[in-house]
């Protein structure tokens, strides 16, 4: 009877104190690159009803191919071009990644009038009405959704670029390339009048929980307006209201698996279920009565594994367990200033201490990774961690000092080297 109370009364008490909370992504947020981007949207010349478009890639080199559109109604529009934009959320007719834009008085100091084929099938007839637009506007957003979850969608914002002293020859080099690389299209590009792309592709919200708070988000790797594909799509997050992701590794991002998502902010962890493909919710779990008792703890011993050096050869953690003191330290770039004083000490106790030492990192930029592993003077085996190894260890935060004895056993597991001089 008593078992059926307590069965009952868990059932009847809320998500949120429990630590689950469904969270409604309702925002599209810029990303740590938004403000910085230079990407241009090129300007092609639109010669009567042909456009040439990408067929495919060899290599780095674009294979065009020329196709009829069926234009809108343009009457009194002069001097037409058109441009393409990435969208993998349609296959349309064309069944390519991007999707065609016609623009009528591109060039000239008109109104603009820009038509979307966002179905693919090179018909401007059936898309709405065209946006229309001065010359010195501030930008425009096309809303891009997906054909079959028509709740997921992307942002375009097309604005001009700002030229001055700093870039006044970035808009040179653009044309130099785009002109060597499309040798069948003709460049509509007067300096002034551009376009820069910006995308928005996150969904964010603002989340508390007890004395942690933050932005957590879903961020669409690969244009389509899904948010929940393993390996394409990320869970992201960022400072709390800031309005900004952070979409790499060192600010927390992680791929979205098939399996388990988990995310560690200020040494809590959180399990992310419930990932709607549009993007606009997700569940996020975290029981604060059991905190962090799957963490790894003094007198424990460490699970083996295997994992990659920096010169990508593939290491064993076994081979530690026969020195009497040796360190793995879990590390990224997100806070250099700790990193530097934590390998400061990691390197004393090389010296003096002849203590064994792997470093691995968590993240994806290896270039530094490899340079990491230069600048310490073979000091410390550096290799990379992944996230199967962080659960299997298991860790909560980045960065982790876990140190050992004989056999693996855990000695002490710290999130500072500074807590051990």
């Amino acid at each position: 009877m008593i078992n059926r109370l307590l069965h009952l009364f868990l059932f009847l008490l809320p998500l949120s104190l429990l630590g689950q909370t469904k969270l409604s992504l309702p925002n599209f947020s810029k990303d740590q690159k938004f403000d910085k981007s230079l990407f241009a949207a090129p300007i092609w010349r639109l010669r009567g009803n042909t456009i040439n478009v990408d067929k495919e890639y060899l290599g780095e080199t674009p294979i065009t191919e020329n196709v009829k559109i069926k234009l809108p109604d343009m009457s009194g529009c002069l001097d037409s071009a058109y441009t393409l934009l990435d969208f993998n959320g349609v296959a349309g007719t064309y069944k390519k990644i991007y999707v065609c834009v016609v623009i009528a008085n591109a060039s000239l100091r008109m109104p603009m009038k820009i038509w979307v084929d966002y179905n693919k099938n090179f018909d401007f007839t059936d898309d709405g009405n065209p946006v229309t637009v001065d010359q010195n506007f501030k930008y425009i957003e096309l809303n891009f959704t997906n054909e079959i979850d028509t709740l997921g969608a992307i942002v375009y914002r097309l604005s001009r670029f700002d030229f001055n002293n700093n870039n006044a020859k970035y808009p040179i080099l653009l044309r130099e390339y785009y002109t060597k690389a499309f040798p069948e299209r003709q460049l509509v590009w007067v300096l002034d009048l551009g376009f820069r792309l910006q995308i928005f592709k996150a969904r964010t919200t603002d989340f508390k929980w007890e004395k942690d708070s933050f932005t957590i988000g879903l961020y669409d790797g690969n244009l389509n307006g899904l948010y929940n594909e393993p390996d394409a799509d990320m869970i992201v997050m960022g400072d709390y209201k800031s309005g900004y992701i952070n979409s790499d590794d060192e600010g927390g991002a992680i791929e979205i698996d098939k399996n388990e998502n988990n995310i560690i902010h200020n040494g809590i962890r959180y399990n992310i279920t419930n990932i709607v493909a549009s993007g606009t919710s997700l569940d996020i779990n975290y029981n604060s009565t059991n905190g962090n008792e799957n963490s790894l703890k003094a007198g424990k011993k460490l699970h083996k594994f295997k994992y990659k050096a920096a010169d990508q050869k593939s290491r064993h953690i076994k081979k530690l367990r026969w020195k009497k003191n040796s360190i793995i330290y879990f590390f990224n770039f997100e806070n250099e200033e700790q990193l530097k004083k934590d390998t400061t000490i990691l390197a004393k106790l090389v010296r003096e201490k002849k203590y064994k030492v792997v470093c691995l990192y968590y993240g994806k930029t290896p270039q530094r990774v490899k340079n990491f592993a230069f600048n310490s003077k073979g000091l410390f085996t550096v290799g990379y961690s992944k996230k199967e190894i962080n659960h299997k260890v298991p860790i909560d935060r980045i960065p982790t000092v876990v140190v050992l004895g004989r056999w693996l056993k855990v000695k002490k597991v710290m999130n500072s080297l500074e807590e051990y001089r």
